[in-house]
């Protein structure tokens, strides 16, 4: 989601318009979402903390 908002100039007027709906369509959970939109950094580390061990696991199977 972070690389297509950065080089993506339609994704990021998206976004701005309507956060949760951008999301969305990036596939974020509503815990994901929730957590990005309340702007605790430690919710987020903690969330993107679990998700590349999660992603991890997937690539070890």
């Amino acid at each position: 989601m972070w690389n297509t908002l950065d080089k993506d100039a339609a994704a990021r007027e998206a976004h701005a318009k309507d956060p949760k709906a951008a999301m969305k369509k990036f596939g974020l959970t509503a815990e994901e979402q929730a957590a990005l939109m309340s702007g605790d950094k430690k919710k987020v580390a903690d969330l993107v903390g679990f998700l590349l061990m999660r992603s991890q696991l997937l690539w070890s199977m």
